[in-house]
C-alpha cells in the first residue's frame, strides 16, 4: 500500500513538474493580451433589483433551484453552524419552512429527478463525508447514502466540495461531479457519481483540476468550468479560468484578457452559454463587481451592485440569476445578510 501511495504521489509531482512551463507561459500569454487592452475597462449593461429578506442572515448555504422554487438550507453565522431549511417560491415569494436536518456550512446542492442530493460540508465538529437526499414530492429527508450503498471509492474528506448536476447524452444516466481538496493531503480531486447506475449508484474518480475551494463551478455544453477560489497549493486568491473536459477526462487552463481580480467565495453561474461572476472577495477587501465569460474565456465587466457580498448562494430562474445571503466583514468583525437580489443580463 505504502509502495503504491509514493508512486501515485510521484507521477503528480512528475506531472506537474512537466506542465508548470506551459501554464507559466500561458499566463505570460495572458498578461500581455491585458496589457495590449485599454487601461478603462467599459461597462456593459445588465441590472439589479432587491427581491426580498428571506429566513435568517447566514454565509456558506446550500443552495438549488428548480421550476420557480429555490431550496436554502443550513449556513452559518454568528450563532454558529445552521440547520434551517426553506422553500422560496420566486413568483409568489412564499417561504415554506421545510424539515430540519443536521446543522452544516458549505455543502453543496443540486435537483436531480425529483430529489435534493446534499453533499459534504462540515459542522462544529469538523468536515462530514455523507450524502443525503431529500424527496420534494414526499417533503421528507431519505436515509443517508453510505458506502454500502454504492460502488466505487467515495471521494475524499473536505470541508468544501462543489457538485453539479449533469445528463449524460451517450446513455441518459443523471451524474453528480464532484470537485474538491482533500483535507488532509491538500491534493485535488474529481469523482462522479453515476446515480443512474444499477443496482447502485456508482461512484468513479476522474483526473483532479487545481487546488481551489470557494470557486466557481458550471457546467456548459460538454465542459465544467471552474473560476477562482482559494488556491491550496500556491496560498493565494486565484482569477484563473479552467476547463474539464468530460469526454476525454482532462484539464485546460483558458487564457483569458483581463479577468476580473483574484478572488474566493463566488458562484458561477449560467445563463445561454454564457457565465457569471459576481462578487466575492480576497485578502484585503470584498467585492460588488458582476462579470460575464465566454467558455473560450472572453470577459465583459456588467453592472455591479450596490453592496459587495461574498459567501453567498445563487441560482437562475428563467433568464435572471438571483443571490442570496452572504456576508462582509471590517476589523474582523463578519456581517452577514438575508436579502435575495436579482440580477437581470
Amino acid at each position: 500500500m505504502g509502495k503504491k501511495v509514493l508512486l501515485t504521489f510521484l507521477v503528480i509531482v512528475t506531472l506537474c513538474t512537466s506542465c508548470s512551463d506551459t501554464i507559466d507561459s500561458r499566463i505570460e500569454e495572458e498578461r500581455k493580451l491585458a496589457e495590449e487592452q485599454q487601461n478603462e475597462t467599459h461597462i456593459t449593461g445588465g441590472s439589479w433589483s432587491a427581491v426580498a429578506a428571506v429566513g435568517t442572515p447566514r454565509k456558506g448555504a446550500a443552495a438549488a433551484a428548480n421550476s420557480g422554487l429555490a431550496y436554502i438550507y443550513g449556513g452559518i453565522n454568528e450563532s454558529g453552524y445552521l440547520n434551517d431549511f426553506l422553500s422560496y417560491n420566486v413568483d409568489s415569494g412564499v417561504v415554506t419552512v421545510l424539515p430540519e436536518n443536521i446543522s452544516r456550512a458549505y455543502s453543496a446542492m443540486e435537483i436531480v429527478a425529483g430529489y435534493l442530493y446534499i453533499a459534504g460540508g462540515k459542522d462544529a465538529a469538523g468536515p462530514l463525508q455523507e450524502l443525503k437526499t431529500f424527496d420534494i414530492d414526499l417533503g421528507n429527508w431519505s436515509a443517508s447514502y453510505t458506502v454500502s450503498q454504492t460502488n466505487g471509492p467515495w471521494p475524499p474528506v473536505s470541508s468544501h466540495y462543489s457538485v453539479l448536476h449533469y445528463t449524460n447524452p451517450d446513455n441518459g444516466h443523471e451524474e453528480l461531479f464532484y470537485i474538491g481538496v482533500d483535507d488532509t493531503s491538500g491534493i485535488p480531486f474529481l469523482y462522479k457519481l453515476d446515480i443512474s447506475n444499477s443496482p447502485k449508484p456508482k461512484w468513479y474518480q476522474l483526473t483532479g483540476g487545481p487546488a481551489v475551494i470557494n470557486h466557481g463551478f458550471a457546467v456548459v455544453g460538454d465542459g465544467l468550468y471552474v473560476f477562482g477560489g482559494y488556491d491550496m497549493a500556491s496560498d493565494s486568491y486565484s482569477n484563473k479560468l479552467w476547463k474539464y473536459s468530460i469526454a476525454s477526462d482532462s484539464w485546460e487552463y483558458i487564457i483569458t484578457t483581463a479577468p476580473p481580480e483574484p478572488r474566493s467565495e463566488v458562484t458561477l453561474e449560467v445563463i445561454s452559454d454564457m457565465m457569471f461572476v459576481f462578487g466575492g472577495r480576497d485578502s484585503a477587501q470584498f467585492f460588488s463587481d458582476m462579470w460575464r465569460v465566454t467558455s473560450d474565456g472572453i470577459w465583459t465587466k456588467m453592472a455591479g451592485a450596490s453592496a459587495c457580498r461574498a459567501g453567498y448562494v445563487s441560482f437562475v430562474y428563467g433568464s435572471e440569476i438571483f443571490y442570496y445571503g452572504g456576508y462582509t466583514a471590517e476589523g474582523g468583525v463578519e456581517t452577514y445578510y438575508n436579502s435575495l437580489w436579482k440580477f437581470t443580463p
